[in-house]
């Protein structure tokens, strides 16, 4: 590896980048001795591709300290697209509910949904999506690209607002639902999904009747959508969430530990008594990718249970 960037050039310091880059993707033990070569190749560097080559290897870290350094020393106003792109594709990853830079993370997503790149937008969607972003103003960014022009970038919106169950999305969703049956998107029926909404379903039926016979990757989607979405869930799951509480504390009675329920469906989410856990970790929902008339209550109880015992035993 490179050791003096100053005598390094451009391509030099591209194939550092992407060398350190491959250094750390899936093997955190070598992200501390990399940052900083990586950051003192972000520091004052004016050649493009060095700086969209360096944030990519940041985000291949997937490491909080990484997202701080893009914060750090790359701005979202920077005036190169591609730069700007690598920013918003890279700036979530590794981030975590925790993580001391989330708050200005998500904030620099915010200004990057307003970009003038289609690109640059669906990246910054998408990534708040990926931090499930709920604030105000995130969803007030989200709903703003409801109505953009690119498809990539509104489907990217709509998804990540309709894991908020911001009530925004429904009547969006219905609107994009009643039109051309060929001008639905994979990503409009997994916010459907995400909203187990009832109101959906005969929107969504019609769907299954116009596609009756195909076989691809729309099958499931709207499959799933479709099953979250039937009336009378939101009783089904309540009983599912009940049978699921009274069979996980009954695994965890011998540790003196029991859960309950917050939240409705279908962002319902077991707490634990007794041991602290983290705020929304996604061990705790309940409802990702399952269905309240098709749920492995056992399955998902033991899972349950084995999480709390070892958060237990960690603390």
């Amino acid at each position: 590896m490179l050791h003096n960037a100053e005598m390094a050039t451009t391509s030099d310091l591209i194939s550092l980048a992407r060398e350190l880059g491959a250094s750390v993707e899936g093997q955190p033990e070598n992200v501390t001795e990399a940052l900083p070569r990586l950051r003192a190749l972000l520091a004052g560097q004016t050649e493009v591709q060095v700086v969209i080559e360096t944030v990519t290897a940041l985000g291949q870290a997937w490491d909080q300290r990484a997202a701080q350094l893009i914060l750090d020393h790359v701005g979202v106003d920077h005036p190169n697209a591609e730069v700007r792109l690598a920013v918003a594709r890279c700036l979530p990853d590794g981030v975590e509910s925790d993580s001391p830079c989330r708050d200005a993370v998500i904030e620099a997503l915010i200004i990057l949904t307003r970009d003038e790149n289609s690109a640059v937008r669906d990246s910054a969607c998408f990534g708040l999506g990926q931090l499930e972003a709920a604030s105000p103003e995130a969803k007030e960014a989200l709903a703003a690209r409801l109505s953009d022009t690119d498809d990539d970038t509104r489907c990217e919106a709509l998804l990540a607002l309709a894991r908020t169950g911001d009530s925004r999305a429904s009547p969006a969703l219905q609107e994009r639902l009643s039109g051309d049956p060929d001008d639905v998107f994979r990503l409009e029926l997994l916010a459907a999904a995400e909203l187990g909404d009832p109101k959906l379903h005969p929107l969504l039926l019609r769907l299954s009747e116009d596609w009756a016979g195909d076989d691809d990757v729309f099958t499931p989607a709207l499959a799933f959508a479709t099953s979250r979405c039937r009336p009378g869930v939101e009783a089904q799951a309540t009983k599912v969430e009940r049978a699921l509480v009274a069979r996980v504390n009954t695994l965890l009675a011998s540790q003196g530990l029991t859960v309950t329920t917050v939240g409705d469906y279908p962002r319902t989410e077991l707490t634990i008594h007794g041991v602290e856990q983290r705020d929304s970790d996604p061990l705790n929902e309940i409802w990702t990718e399952r269905d309240p008339w098709d749920y492995p209550l056992e399955q998902e109880a033991q899972s349950f249970a084995q999480f709390y015992a070892t958060e237990t035993e960690e603390h």
